[in-house]
């Protein structure tokens, strides 16, 4: 089911407010399987690490709810954030004939420029004590005029389009189907994970280039620097640091160095 609004305050929001609702009225998360909350702008739209998403009007911003058959103990999100991306540049490829590529774990770039990011939640079921739901959120910017960004991510945000005129008679709700249905199809079939996986190891915009790490969960350690080596199945981030030795990235902050 399809549940649209021209403004929303956050899409990933409000498929939590569905995922409790059902399992509140015992109807269970199954019940809200693959359903899309959608909308063309967002006003406390959220990003990866609490940061606030910028949404404006010219955008689409959706969450899809996912009921994995995994348990908790399996559950990865970087895989569905991974997957994710992928489905967002073949889409992007197929409606636009726009080519990009993906920084990793959740952005994904036209000409150079962030023009989506990605945020994977997992939803606990109360009832089972594990994750019985996701919502993957999707946000793209469109088109929007590089002076209508905030300052302070003018430089590194853009747009999938150069201007309204490419839209091809695109509409938004094509662009969410089509990545809906290309996510689904590799969610739902575990044959095409590794071909998918290899697709974005190949998208990456990282891989041999010196990067800063900023680590998130090993707080007790601070920025390093380090090359880009490989990207895992399971979407790790392998870097050689400075004395050689090798690192699988789970999580954390990369910047590439200018």
């Amino acid at each position: 089911m399809f549940h649209f609004f021209d403004v929303i305050d956050s899409t990933n929001t409000e498929a939590s407010r569905l995922l409790e609702a059902a399992q509140t009225s015992g109807k269970g998360f199954l019940s809200c399987h693959k359903d899309v909350v959608w909308a063309l702008s967002q006003t406390a739209g959220r990003g990866r690490l609490g940061r606030s998403f910028f949404s404006p009007e010219s955008g689409v911003y959706f969450s899809l709810i996912f009921c994995p058959e995994k348990t908790s103990e399996d559950f990865d999100p970087a895989i569905y954030t991974s997957v994710a991306s992928v489905a967002v540049c073949r889409s992007l490829k197929k409606l636009y004939n726009k080519d990009s590529t993906i920084k990793w774990v959740n952005d994904v770039y036209v000409n150079e420029k962030k023009v989506c990011g990605i945020l994977t939640e997992g939803k606990i079921d109360t009832e089972k004590n594990i994750i019985g739901a996701l919502v993957i959120g999707i946000g793209i910017n469109i088109y929007t005029p590089k002076e209508k960004f905030p300052e302070e991510i003018r430089n590194r945000a853009g747009s999938v389009l150069e201007s309204e005129k490419e839209s091809n008679n695109v509409t938004p709700e094509d662009l969410v189907r089509e990545i809906v249905s290309c996510a689904c199809k590799i969610y739902e079939n575990s044959e095409l994970l590794e071909s998918t996986m290899q697709e974005y190891k190949d998208r990456s915009n990282l891989i041999g280039k010196k990067i800063t790490v900023t680590p998130v969960i090993e707080q007790n350690e601070g920025r390093y620097e380090a090359l880009v080596k490989d990207i895992t199945q399971r979407a790790r981030l392998v870097v050689q640091l400075e004395d050689g030795s090798i690192r699988e990235l789970s999580s954390g902050e990369v910047s590439l160095h200018m």
